[in-house]
């Protein structure tokens, strides 16, 4: 009985080390495509700053735009940060 039980706490364990690895490759993988992400706003918000500055120049669309953009950042970066209504 005791070697049952021995066996099934060493199979625990594989599948526990196992789905720590897998979520350290998920989370490292999520890391990049968010990198990523972030270089791309930063060259889609130069490309949006030249379009807005073309003819008829920057309107109250434009800063409705970067309004909802701001507020989406500030959301992640209370969450990353334990702010607002993400606060510990």
């Amino acid at each position: 009985m005791n070697n049952i039980l021995e066996i099934k706490k060493k199979n625990a364990k594989k599948r526990n080390l196992a789905s720590r690895e897998g979520s350290l490759a998920k989370y490292e993988e999520k890391q990049a495509e968010i990198e990523k992400l972030l270089k791309q706003i930063a060259v889609g918000l130069q490309a949006h700053d030249r379009a807005a500055s073309g003819p008829g120049g920057h309107h109250w669309g434009h800063v409705g735009d970067l309004t909802h953009i701001a507020g989406q950042l500030r959301e992640i970066n209370d969450m990353l940060h334990h702010k607002g209504e993400y606060a510990k």
